[in-house]
């Protein structure tokens, strides 16, 4: 099975290993790191997300309209890169986690 992978293309080869794409592990990976600084569970980058009133969904820093090399810069940062997918999250899939073991568990069910 293994012997002719190399020559599928990216996405089959990918199908046929049970994997996931590059992207994707990143994203879950960021949305991992996200839930230990924003619940406290590191002592760094307290002051890296800025939450909105309830807590559950992240604010962006970024001003619209601006377009300048420091806002494309910022946008690849931690913090804007997963705003909008952390803001899909149901918010019980954080509160009710009480470790990281449990938000990964709970972050498998969502599908992104």
């Amino acid at each position: 099975m293994s012997d002719d992978i190399g020559l599928l293309p990216y996405s089959k080869r990918l199908e046929m290993m049970e994997l996931t794409t590059l992207c994707e592990r990143r994203l879950r990976g960021d949305l991992i790191e996200t839930f230990r600084i924003v619940t406290g569970k590191v002592d760094y980058a307290k002051n890296l997300f800025t939450m909105g009133r309830s807590g559950a969904n992240i604010l962006s820093r970024i001003k619209p309209n601006v377009e300048n090399s420091i806002c494309k810069l910022r946008q690849s940062l931690l913090p804007e890169r997963v705003k909008m997918y952390w803001n899909k999250l149901p918010p019980y899939y954080v509160k009710l986690s009480e470790n990281v073991v449990q938000f990964k568990s709970n972050l498998e069910k969502f599908k992104i």
